[in-house]
């Protein structure tokens, strides 16, 4: 299969107009920002830190267009737009920590609505599976 270059370029302007795209970049941008505020406000600043930070985020945010360049290609749009809500989602969870350790006061409608979601998250079959490894296997 070879791919015309003009899909490409019609692809990479659709990023442009594409939402989950935009809420995700300033999740991340939102992120580095608390990010750097926390590290300054307890005085854990640290280069070696804030550059495996910057190199994450780099890569994840690499990892998101490319893929919301080619998926698209092969009619998989359907999984760029997951693997946005999915980091967005993970995003929006630092920032919201961030905030927390920050001092930055959430409406409390807010707060428990991400306590619940973070209730769930405990929940799950991956966390059951941990618990289960976690034994002492000479029980």
């Amino acid at each position: 299969m070879t791919v015309d270059i003009t899909i490409l370029q019609s692809n990479m302007i659709a990023l442009g107009t594409n939402p989950w795209m935009h809420i995700f970049f300033i999740l991340v941008i939102a992120d580095l920002f608390t990010g750097v505020g926390k590290a300054l406000l307890k005085k854990k600043a640290n280069s070696t830190i804030g550059l495996n930070g910057l190199i994450r985020h780099s890569t994840i945010m690499f990892i998101v267009i490319v893929l919301n360049i080619y998926l698209p290609i092969f009619h998989l749009a359907i999984y760029a737009t997951g693997m946005n809500i999915f980091f967005s989602i993970q995003y929006l969870g630092s920032v919201i920590e961030n905030m927390g350790e920050i001092g930055i006061k959430l409406p409390p409608a807010f707060l428990s609505l991400f306590e619940r979601l973070q209730e769930v998250e405990e929940d799950t079959e991956l966390n059951k599976m941990k618990d289960i490894f976690k034994k002492d296997p000479k029980k």
